[in-house]
């Protein structure tokens, strides 16, 4: 993808607006390209307006029923196609007649209809639409669009329900990185890397081992929360990039460093890794231990006490970049054992904690400082 020609401000304006969740009916069709991260549901819906279908998107906001409809709509022009980009704003009779009359015609089109009225209508009025029976019919066999290949139905009318989409797969994730680190916060710059959109976006673009450690954590937090969306997504990574500012800040301190940034801008996604990859938590004894002194001899306190506050920032700053740059800080693990493929005993007991193994972990630790003791 190629980004047209704009200037330095216009891309980090807008990369700050998507970092703030700036959505699809808000972009200029430029915008829209520029943001589009390809999946096999675009190949698929090609496919299916060529074929005559129509495909109605379910899911939540935010899932990119709205992105994927206006991005076919320049592909296969409305006229010959038939778009519905929000049922909410039809009555349910007027809706009804136009979809009617586009089947009759054999227009394929695209409709992007929540759960909640998509059921509401198929109950209501099945009796005087029968190309409804089709709709509850998959309703009920539950079809849903998954990142394997989707096959074409053989029913005109096929129902895909993006909330059950998992966004969070190495391909997307790749893609998305692509998009918004190599590509929009990469053009126009005239900063050599000194600003913190271009700091950030080298880190995470060029540097193979984050770009691996990020994918690693965003597919673990997918597996650890509720669905995650195409917009949380990309409101994600355009924070990790910008910290939210709509400039280019050449002079800047650590809070916009994009490990720091991962951890407190608002969005699901940040909930996720304040939640379940806070450096409090998530400990490890080795690395701990070793990140600790570090920070000592960073501050060099007089009095160790009396700079704990101080230490304890620095020791949390760089327990966040070790999950994404363990193997460039040598320490000798990677980041992946603080959350999965946990060898030690240790991490696997205090991960897992019951009761009964917080005893059998309370008995180890006394029993290696008083060994005679039962």
């Amino acid at each position: 993808m190629v980004m047209e020609q704009s200037t330095i401000g216009s891309e980090v304006e807008f990369l700050a607006d998507l970092a703030h969740s700036g959505v699809a009916e808000t972009l200029t069709p430029k915008q829209r390209r520029a943001i589009h991260v390809e999946t096999n549901l675009g190949a698929f819906l090609d496919q299916a307006l060529d074929d005559g279908k129509q495909v109605v998107l379910t899911g939540n906001p935010g899932d990119g029923k709205t992105q994927q409809i206006l991005r076919e709509q320049e592909r296969h022009p409305e006229g010959e196609y038939y778009y519905l980009l929000d049922a909410s704003t039809y009555e349910y009779e007027v809706l009804l007649e136009e979809w009617q009359e586009a089947l009759e015609e054999g227009r394929g089109g695209i409709l992007a209809i929540n759960d909640g009225p998509l059921y509401d209508m198929v109950t209501r009025f099945i009796h005087e639409y029968p190309f409804l029976e089709t709709v509850q019919e998959q309703l009920e066999q539950q079809l849903v669009y998954g990142e394997e290949k989707i096959s074409i139905s053989s029913d005109k009318i096929i129902i895909i329900d993006l909330n059950n989409r998992n966004i969070l797969v190495p391909d997307i994730i790749d893609e998305a990185i692509d998009t918004f680190a190599s590509e929009i916060a990469q053009g126009g710059h005239d900063h050599s890397g000194t600003c913190q959109v271009q700091y950030n976006a080298n880190k995470l673009s060029d540097h193979a081992e984050i770009r691996e450690n990020l994918k690693d954590l965003l597919i673990e937090a997918g597996k650890l929360g509720d669905h995650v969306t195409v917009r949380d997504l990309i409101n994600f990574l355009c924070y990790c990039l910008t910290g939210g500012r709509s400039e280019c800040i050449t002079d800047f301190d650590e809070s916009l460093k994009y490990y720091n940034l991962a951890f407190s801008g608002e969005g699901k996604l940040f909930e996720l890794f304040r939640t379940h990859f806070h450096p409090r938590t998530l400990t490890h004894p080795f690395v701990d231990n070793q990140l600790w002194t570090e920070a000592e001899e960073e501050v060099d306190p007089r009095d160790v006490e009396d700079a704990r506050e101080e230490i304890e920032e620095i020791f949390l700053r760089k327990k966040r970049r070790f999950l994404f740059e363990d193997e460039m800080m040598g320490l000798g693990f990677e980041s992946r054992t603080l959350y999965q493929e946990i060898d030690y005993e240790f991490l696997t007991r205090r991960n897992g904690a019951t009761e009964r193994s917080k005893e059998d972990l309370i008995a180890r630790i006394n029993g290696y400082f008083l060994p005679n003791e039962t």
